[in-house]
């Protein structure tokens, strides 16, 4: 097994350099009215963005859309403002005795913002099955969120996503 290097670059769109490579995970970042954001969780412990893996042939829109439905029960279709491209990783696999990359791959990450508050808005987790779904869903500060997802403070993604 090797080890990641993550590189976030701030873009409107995936640059042509990186347009070859895969994209394996899309994220999204969901701010209401009350600037408050959504974070998901699977135990309750430890907390992620809305998002995942894309199903064969999906596009990173269509990914984001059904991921963010599945974990939040938000349909980003409906919503009134469409969803912001405002970065993405290129994560690349190095090979641990040679530091020699191996693999490269994107994370992309898309801003939402429904015209709603918190307050207005539910919060339903769809049940899939399989045992690793998502349970909890919650509308948090900045200031929570950055208390339970470690890298987030001062992140170049965090400074994208307030820039975007």
């Amino acid at each position: 097994m090797g080890k990641f290097k993550m590189t976030f670059v701030e873009a409107g769109d995936i640059l042509p350099e990186h347009k070859e490579l895969n994209h394996r995970q899309v994220y999204g970042w969901i701010k209401t009215l009350d600037d408050k954001i959504v974070l998901v969780s699977k135990d309750g412990n430890k907390w992620q963005f809305p998002g995942g893996k894309p199903d064969t042939g999906e596009s990173h829109l269509e990914t984001l859309q059904r991921e963010v439905y599945e974990e939040t029960g938000i349909n980003v279709e409906k919503l009134e403002t469409e969803p912001r491209f405002f970065g993405y990783y290129v994560v690349d696999e190095v090979n641990e005795d040679s530091d020699e990359v191996v693999n490269s791959f994107l994370q992309i990450r898309y801003k939402i913002e429904p015209q709603i508050s918190s307050n207005d808005l539910t919060l339903e987790p769809q049940e899939i099955d399989t045992e690793d779904y998502i349970k909890y869903a919650d509308f948090l500060t900045m200031e929570e969120a950055e208390d339970l997802i470690f890298w987030m403070r001062d992140s170049d993604e965090l400074n994208a996503f307030l820039a975007s």
